[in-house]
Formats: C-alpha cells, structure tokens, sequence
C-alpha cells in the first residue's frame, strides 16, 4: 500500500511541475502555449456569454445548447478567422434546417423520407462553398428530423436563432479579445529561413571547390532536407500574421509599423 501511494505521490508531483513550468512559459514568453492559453480562455467566454443570452430566449431549454456548441466551433485565433468561419457555418446549419424541412414539414419522420433528406445534405455538404463546415449540413439535418424539431417552423426558427446567437457571441469575444499584430514574428521566420538558405549555398560552394568526402555529403543533404520544415514554418508564420492583421480592431487603436 505504501508503495502504491508513494507512486501515485510521484506521479502528482510530476504532474504539478509540468502544470508549473507550462504556466511559467504562458506567462513569461510568447509561443505556443501563450496562443493556446488565450484561445481557450476565448472559447470558455464565448460560450459561456452564448449560454447566458441564449437561456432568456429559450425558456424550455430545448435548443439552447447550439449557442454555446457555435460558439465553441467558430472561436479562432483572428477575428479574420472567426468572421470566416462564421458565415460558412451558419450557412451549413441554414441548408440543413432547410433539407430537414423540407422533409419534416410535409411528410414527417419517416425512415424513407429521412434518408433521402441526409443523404441530399451529405451531397451538399460536400459543396467547396461550406468548407471545412460541410459537415454541419447532414448533422443539422439529422438532429432536427431526428428530434421532431424540423416539423415546426418555429422550431427550426427556434434552432437557427440559438446558432445565430453562438456565431454573433464568438465573434464579438474574438473582437474584444483580438490579438496583437505582430510583423517582427513573421521577419523573423522569413529571416531564418533565408539565413540558413546563405549558410547551405556558402558552405556548398566552399565544400566543391576541393575533394567532398562521403560524410560531408550526407551532412549537406541533411541541411537541405531541413529547409522544407524552416520553409513551411515561415509561411505559416506570415500567413498566422497576415490573419491577424484583417478585420483586427487593434489597427485603429495603435496602427502597426512594418
């Protein structure tokens, strides 16, 4: 038994000091950790004011679990993101209330009838319009037939008005949460990707002008091989940037230089 406790002792031990020196990096440095931290912070408010506006306006509680479910789905780093995300996303729930309709207000739930509804959406959904949301087509569709909720016109009423409320609080917690525009970041990825790119080429041109050995070789090919990854993190780097710098608020407020 003492054994046992003495495990499970260590094992909480090293938990707390990973849970410390995780906390350390979030607040000490910018990085990974930082960006996930807010993004997480982002998405609990997010949802939490969808909940709380959403429950007034549904009393019966019945649909008022998609406003902070949109809420979670649509909050991003960027408002550029979330205003992206948004739209595609509504417009996916809207065309599957629209299919479960379509079937539950003229001849119901019926098996036949909800087969050919999701199967339609599954179709649709696969339309590049929706994106990465296409998915949300059939399970909206699925979900209101399947509940009784797509033979109501208010219900579904009911259900776009909840999602609608999850998009608008996603957006507005990613509006007043915005991140900061950052161009030294995407300077600085760029920089280290034409750094070592110099150094390759310099070092290259050094190694040919005499007798290459074998080993030598294999080290190059290393180096080179190594650029992809510098590379892809450069472009992620200015793309993450680019992001933040649309739509951001910030830029009213302290236009950045760069």
């Amino acid at each position: 038994m003492a054994t046992v406790w003495g495990r499970v002792k260590e094992a909480y031990q090293r938990v707390w000091e990973r849970a410390k020196e995780a906390y350390q990096r979030v607040w000490e440095r910018r990085g990974y950790e930082r960006e996930t931290a807010v993004l997480v912070l982002k998405s609990a408010v997010a949802a939490t004011l969808a909940l709380a506006v959403g429950m007034p306006l549904d009393p019966q509680g019945s649909f008022v679990g998609f406003a902070p479910f949109s809420a979670l789905l649509i909050v991003q780093p960027s408002v550029y993101g979330a205003v992206y995300q948004s739209w595609r996303y509504v417009a996916a729930v809207v065309a599957g209330a629209l299919f479960a309709g379509a079937g539950g207000l003229t001849v119901g739930l019926e098996i036949w009838s909800f087969a050919l509804a999701v199967l339609a959406a599954l179709v649709v959904g696969q339309v590049r319009f929706f994106g990465g949301q296409g998915k949300q087509v059939p399970v909206v569709a699925a979900f209101a037939l399947a509940n009784g909720s797509a033979e109501s016109v208010t219900d579904l009423g009911q259900l776009l008005l909840m999602v609608g409320l999850g998009a608008l609080s996603a957006l507005l917690t990613n509006l007043v949460m915005a991140p900061a525009i950052r161009f030294r970041d995407a300077e600085n990825a760029v920089l280290d990707f034409t750094d070592t790119m110099r150094d390759i080429t310099t070092g290259l041109t050094e190694e040919l002008r005499g007798e290459v050995d074998e080993s030598r070789i294999d080290y190059w090919t290393r180096r080179s091989e190594s650029l992809d990854n510098i590379a892809d993190n450069a472009w992620d780097t200015v793309e993450r940037q680019e992001n933040r710098v649309r739509l951001n608020p910030r830029r009213l407020l302290s236009p950045p230089n760069g």
